[in-house]
């Protein structure tokens, strides 16, 4: 899913537009002036956007022992180790087996990597939350780890048990690098029903942080919206 970012600077009173296909800065208000637009929305909307041809030559990513390719990195910084474990889907996506399970890579100087076995599995369950596995973060708090991670069912047409196209839902450890325990008692969360979220998809890729401030925990998710009969990122 392709998005852009906005960042505003008022030390410099410029605001930037980063398109998420040609990845270059753009300036918003040539971006207006050349539009003849009265605001931003209305710029944005004279915006198109042209995929790029993928990149065949991976060999400077880092890729699985048994060369299978990764995706969708969350990293973490783990204090007490003072190394990053940086969790990514693997890119297994077999019939009969697993779906895009949780492993991870750890390393201290992002040079050498040691790689972990699985970490969070699929269910091998058709109608069950996280009959594939999406990408998430992983959090600690008082010596437990806790994996926050998208739930996805690619099929859920003959499901009769409320199943969604995708949920974020909970798993934890003691141990970073071995697996992880689902917490089926966690309660699975799913788009808010009738404010415009889409409600059958694109709802996945949680990232939990500390406010310190609110003295709580927040947590992102990517998610799109209906805005006058089109879909908008957030």
């Amino acid at each position: 899913m392709k998005r852009s970012v906005f960042s505003t600077t008022a030390a410099f009173g410029a605001v930037l537009l980063f398109n998420a296909c040609s990845r270059l800065p753009v300036d918003l208000e040539d971006l207006l002036a050349a539009h003849s637009a009265p605001n931003i929305e209305t710029a944005l909307n004279g915006l198109q956007c042209t995929a790029q041809a993928e990149q065949k030559d991976y060999s400077i990513y880092r890729m699985c022992a048994d060369s299978t390719y990764i995706g969708d990195v969350a990293p973490y910084y783990d204090s007490s180790a003072l190394n990053y474990k940086l969790y990514f889907l693997k890119d297994i996506w077999s019939a009969g087996g697993q779906k895009h399970p949780w492993y991870a890579f750890v390393s201290d100087n992002f040079h050498s990597y040691s790689e972990t076995g699985s970490i969070l599995s699929s269910s091998g369950v058709t109608c069950d939350q996280d009959y594939a596995v999406g990408a998430g973060a992983v959090v600690k708090a008082n010596n437990i780890y806790y994996a926050f991670y998208t739930g996805h069912n690619p099929d859920i047409t003959s499901c009769t048990n409320g199943v969604k196209r995708e949920g974020i839902m909970l798993a934890t450890a003691t141990n970073p690098t071995s697996a992880f325990t689902k917490n089926n008692s966690f309660a699975t969360i799913y788009a808010p029903t009738g404010i415009g979220y889409d409600e059958n998809d694109n709802w996945r890729d949680p990232f939990v942080i500390w406010d310190a401030a609110g003295n709580n925990w927040m947590m992102l998710i990517a998610a799109r919206k209906n805005h006058n009969g089109s879909w908008r990122v957030l």
